[in-house]
């Protein structure tokens, strides 16, 4: 065998070289391996990213109408949402966020029915999505679920005013006044929605009968505005309302100042007929007849203006003149107001068998306005109680919306069934009929009697 040049026999016979040599040809070998590994792997990432890229630019050129379709309604450009959405669902039928994005479509272009369904299909996913529902069932006059929905909506975004405020309605629809109460207090204690806040609290207090309370909310709108220029809602409407509570509490000089206020805004019969009323108390009646005669031009069957002409008629001793002003509303007529200035003209005419009717149909309207006044209490009172939901579905069935009234209904039959007012109720819900068991029937005294008891017991 030859030797490498340098080495000897004796340096091939070392057992300590022969075995460096080894370690270092391992080595080499495995140096060589490393790097040929590292070529695979920088290979194999190279190829694993570029699918990647390839995947993500397809599935991004595949979702771009749904980005730009969110956009869109968040722009409030619902139709063209609807139509690139259409478009991805063609290929994507069961990508659920473009089935929520297509709900919230459906509801902002007015597609209810088409929303709820879906959204059966598809349930709801996230807050926005929930609030869509909501505001599909409000639009149906489903208060009680949409309550439920914008309630669990603001559990998980409690500071959605858009929210706040509609679950604020669905309360009022409810009865559920102290709850509206603090969802507007929040809303007046809110950045830039204050002026929503205290037009809500204004509107609420009023319902529930305590007037000073509204007249101070009306007082902080104009104090945020005091010209009520700039508010999210109608300035007229807002002015009018607080025209008209400040006439009702006897601040005649301030109700004709915000009904003026109101008119420069728009022209509107109550306006007018506010500002007729006040002159009628300041003696001042070619002015009210002014005021009275502009009314009827904007609404020639507004009854406030019709009575207030007639009464000053009457006063006069035109009873002619009053009849024939009173004539085109006598016809059906289930105004108090209206009725008690028919009988002054009758009574005027002398017209007995006129004056009988007439006398019979007040006494009827008295009393059928107790009954609807001990209703009422009970709704700002116990809106919660077994008589207080009984009133409320009577109420939603009499206005044709049996599905809220059945979904009131079913926990009332299932607690006292045998009720034969429950009974009757339910029968006319069941077949749809607007003939409803009179609410003379509900049992106000014995109500009355049980409230008496728990306030006594509770002072004591």
């Amino acid at each position: 065998m030859s030797v490498p040049s340098g080495e000897t026999k004796e340096n091939q016979n070392d057992p300590q070289i022969n075995g460096d040599e080894a370690l270092i040809a391992a080595a080499n070998s495995e140096a060589r391996g490393f790097k040929f590994s590292r070529r695979r792997v920088v290979s194999l990432l190279a190829i694993l990213l570029a699918t990647a890229a390839i995947v993500y630019g397809k599935s991004w050129l595949d979702e771009r109408p749904l980005v730009e379709a969110r956009q869109r309604l968040e722009n409030g450009d619902p139709e063209r949402a609807l139509k690139l959405l259409r478009y991805f669902l063609n290929d994507h039928p069961k990508h659920s966020v473009a089935q929520g994005l297509m709900g919230r479509a459906l509801v902002s272009a007015g597609e209810i029915d088409d929303a709820i369904s879906l959204f059966a299909e598809f349930p709801p996913t996230d807050e926005l999505e929930t609030y869509a529902l909501a505001r599909a069932q409000m639009e149906k006059r489903q208060w009680s679920l949409a309550l439920r929905l914008l309630n669990r909506t603001l559990q998980v975004k409690p500071d959605l005013t858009f929210a706040i405020e509609d679950r604020l309605v669905c309360q009022g629809k409810l009865s559920l006044y102290d709850l509206a109460l603090k969802d507007a207090e929040t809303l007046a204690r809110t950045v830039d929605m204050e002026p929503s806040g205290y037009n809500w609290l204004a509107f609420l207090h009023e319902e529930m009968g305590n007037n000073e309370q509204a007249l101070e909310a009306y007082g902080r709108i104009l104090e945020y505005s005091p010209q009520a220029k700039g508010l999210p809602f109608k300035s007229e409407t807002m002015l009018t309302k607080f025209a008209d509570l400040l006439y009702k509490t006897g601040d005649y000089d301030r109700a004709f100042e915000n009904a003026e206020k109101s008119l420069a805004y728009e022209e509107t019969e109550k306006a007018y007929v506010l500002q007729g009323k006040v002159l009628v108390k300041r003696e001042d009646f070619d002015a009210a007849n002014i005021a009275f005669r502009r009314a009827l031009e904007l609404n020639p069957r507004n009854h406030e203006a019709r009575v207030g002409l007639a009464r000053m008629a009457l006063s006069r001793g035109e009873g002619e003149t009053a009849k024939s002003l009173l004539a085109p509303i006598a016809v059906k007529n289930n105004n108090l107001e209206t009725a008690e200035a028919i009988l002054e003209t009758l009574k005027l005419l002398k017209n007995e068998r006129g004056i009988r009717d007439m006398t019979i149909a007040i006494a009827e309207m008295k009393e059928e306005k107790l009954v609807q006044d001990r209703v009422r209490k009970i709704l700002l009172t116990e809106p919660e109680s077994f008589w207080g939901q009984a009133v409320l579905v009577h109420q939603f069935a009499s206005e044709g919306n049996y599905t809220q009234a059945l979904d009131m209904l079913i926990p009332l039959v299932n607690v006292r069934g045998d009720e034969p007012f429950i009974q009757d109720l339910a029968r006319a819900i069941q077949q749809q009929s607007r003939v409803l068991p009179s609410l003379e029937r509900i049992p106000f005294d014995e109500i009355e009697s049980i409230n008496m008891d728990e306030n006594l017991r509770g002072a004591d």
